[in-house]
């Protein structure tokens, strides 16, 4: 039988998420780590800090919030969460000042991703939503052919 570690043994994370996914990251998690959902919860040292963003908010806004996050919480590693339809490119994600980034997560990657971030590793897995694709208007037989070039 795998050895879980006892919660006061455990690391300490800080999850900071709307309450609905919030409790569903608390279930994931907290047999193997402590959880705090508030700064004032926090006993000693923080390792990860969990944050989940909302796809809103403008990019400037973003990365000024992580590096506010990780000026606070330093030296833990910071885990930022996103949803899969998002404004940002790629390549903007990958510049984002965070130790991790998970878009569009799956419940089973969560425990993988803060054991690696704990260890000291990385962890970015962009997923964008195949709705973020524009469905193709239909069009007639006549245009059909003209764009076609038959």
């Amino acid at each position: 039988m795998a050895h879980v570690p006892e919660a006061k043994d455990a690391p300490q994370l800080l999850i900071l998420a709307e309450p609905l996914l919030r409790e569903g990251l608390i279930r994931l998690l907290e047999p193997q780590h402590r959880i705090a959902t508030t700064p004032e919860q926090l006993k000693g040292g923080c390792r990860l800090v969990i944050w989940s963003s909302t796809a809103d908010l403008p990019l400037s806004s973003l990365c000024s919030e992580l590096e506010h996050l990780e000026e606070r919480w330093q030296p833990a590693a910071i885990l930022l969460l996103l949803p899969g339809q998002t404004p940002y490119s790629s390549e903007e994600l990958l510049r984002l000042p965070c130790d991790g980034l998970l878009q569009q997560a799956e419940p089973e990657e969560l425990p993988a991703a803060v054991a690696t971030l704990l260890s000291g590793g990385r962890v970015f897995e962009l997923r964008p939503l195949c709705a973020t694709q524009p469905t193709p208007e239909p069009i007639g037989f006549g245009q059909w052919l003209l764009r076609s070039g038959l």
